[in-house]
């Protein structure tokens, strides 16, 4: 395999975020939850999964968060999502990004809550 192929297969994880995304997740949650975008900010400061050759667009990170905070960004999406329903004229491309993100979020959290069940836990002497 080669490392073009390796950094293509981590990228299709679902704890590997796209800068697009994380950087959509962060201008969302800004106003409705500062803390919260600070740290999804954050992430984007830390290493990356990309190809060299590739600009600063097509970076890809991987996802360091607790279980409560990832929990709590799916919860601040899913409320911005329900405010944006609720308008007399949601915007439709913005009901999309809305969408799109949220199930980024609960596509990681599953995977999260898998790899805890699939990893099995030390056996205490």
């Amino acid at each position: 395999m080669t490392n073009s192929q390796a950094i293509l297969e981590l990228r299709d994880r679902p704890d590997i975020f796209s800068r697009g995304a994380l950087e959509l997740t962060f201008t969302l949650l800004r106003e409705h939850a500062p803390g919260l975008a600070l740290q999804v900010r954050n992430l984007l400061s830390g290493d990356t999964v990309c190809d060299p050759g590739l600009s600063e667009h097509q970076d890809y990170f991987p996802i360091i968060l607790d279980g409560p905070s990832i929990q709590e960004v799916i919860t601040a999406i899913t409320e911005i999502s329900q405010i944006e329903v609720d308008q007399p004229n949601p915007d439709p491309g913005k009901l999309v990004i809305l969408k799109t993100l949220l199930q980024d979020w609960l596509a990681l959290a599953d995977f999260l809550l898998q790899e805890k069940i699939l990893t099995p836990k030390p056996q205490s002497d």
